[in-house]
């Protein structure tokens, strides 16, 4: 019992001198209610390729854990949502364009957004409707100098998925 206290004030000790807080955000529309996906297939952006491939393979682990965990199953022909994910170090700005209302006469609304540096974001596009359904980020925790280690990447995988509400068609909890 001891050790437990112990080990919990360092953890809030570790967690109060971070000097890096990590921003998560998503979007959530509603066309991730209103789907029958089932599949799904996890694509690596090598846009700056800023990521090792431990990290990557860390990522992608998490991402097929979190996606079966929501009753999807992953393949490589024709899925129904393809996951993209991808690391930038410097500020990345987004300019999000959404109908956040199925009424056919909602009006669309259109966010801009700046990350700090250090982003990790991962998108999901549907197939079927041809268009880009979810978004999720975190910033604030890569750096130029500091790899990206595997506990680390599967963490922040994971706590962008805490966001992430859709479950597959006919998937009951």
């Amino acid at each position: 019992m001891k050790q437990l206290l112990l080990w919990a004030g360092i953890t809030v000790l570790m967690a109060a001198c971070s000097t890096s807080k990590l921003a998560v955000q998503a979007n959530n529309d509603f066309f991730l209610g209103k789907n029958f996906n089932q599949t799904y297939q996890v694509i690596i952006n090598q846009g700056e390729s800023i990521l090792s491939t431990q990290a990557q393979d860390a990522i992608t682990e998490e991402i097929d854990r979190q996606m079966q965990a929501r009753g999807f199953r992953k393949t490589t022909e024709m899925p129904d949502i393809v996951i993209i994910f991808s690391a930038y170090h410097n500020k990345v700005k987004l300019k999000d364009s959404r109908k956040l209302d199925e009424a056919s006469n909602a009006e669309w609304t259109t966010r801009k957004m700046t990350l700090k540096g250090g982003t990790l974001m991962i998108q999901m596009i549907d197939e079927n409707l041809n268009k880009p359904v979810w978004l999720g980020t975190a910033s604030g925790f890569l750096s130029r100098e500091v790899a990206l280690e595997e506990r680390m990447a599967k963490a922040i995988t994971r706590s962008i998925f805490d966001e992430y509400r859709g479950v597959a068609y006919g998937y009951l909890q």
